[in-house]
């Protein structure tokens, strides 16, 4: 099995979403680099209640590149918090792509982990939704991240440095797999036997390689 694991390349907030949410996230474009910077901290100044949610943080423009007929066997969402407040929780967790609709919540409810990364999804994992090649690789392909604590003071310290998406996928005709991860094209057409005759050839040597 093989992946493309990509950074996001923008950010922004959602305007309403989720539902009855206020905290509205700030210097949302920070996301797009593994640099350690001052990232998405939450404006504390919206919250109403100890128990408020923030509005989906967007993040998009992950540039995957899929080889085309691949079978996509599963995604995962990697945020990095670099300062997570104690009782921050995920409050809901989605992806999406250009089909309708978000994906299922893989939001756990749990504390948000401290000065390291949380992993949602996996190499399995489809979030309830049947992905194509074009919408992964698609701008418009897109996760959000909506969060929750326990008290205001705890969104003084949550900030994420980047959000990333791995996209897992097995390549048409095996590649990935035990064997050569490569296959003899004509066109856009794989060649899987070559004949002498009406005799297989099992090998063909490229020089020091067999193909």
């Amino acid at each position: 099995m093989a992946d493309s694991s990509q950074i996001a390349g923008t950010g922004t907030q959602h305007a309403s979403l989720p539902a009855g949410t206020t905290v509205q996230w700030r210097d949302t474009h920070n996301l797009q680099a593994d640099d350690g910077s001052t990232t998405a901290a939450p404006i504390t100044g919206a919250l109403t209640s100890s128990s408020t949610a923030t509005r989906y943080l967007e993040a998009s423009k992950f540039s995957h590149s899929i080889p085309a007929g691949a079978t996509i066997n599963g995604i995962a969402l990697e945020v990095d918090f670099t300062l997570a407040g104690n009782g921050v929780q995920d409050y809901d967790i989605r992806i999406s792509g250009v089909t309708a609709g978000l994906s299922d919540n893989l939001s756990e409810s749990a504390n948000l982990p401290s000065n390291t990364t949380k992993t949602w999804g996996g190499s399995s994992e489809l979030w309830g939704k049947t992905w194509t090649i074009a919408e992964l690789e698609a701008d418009t392909f897109t996760a959000y991240i909506s969060a929750t604590g326990t008290s205001p003071s705890n969104f003084f310290s949550t900030n994420i440095d980047y959000v990333k998406t791995i996209v897992y996928y097995t390549e048409a005709g095996g590649g990935g797999g035990g064997g050569p991860d490569f296959n003899i094209k004509i066109g856009g057409q794989s060649i899987s036997r070559i004949m002498m005759g009406d005799q297989p050839i099992s090998r063909v040597n490229f020089g020091s390689t067999q193909i």
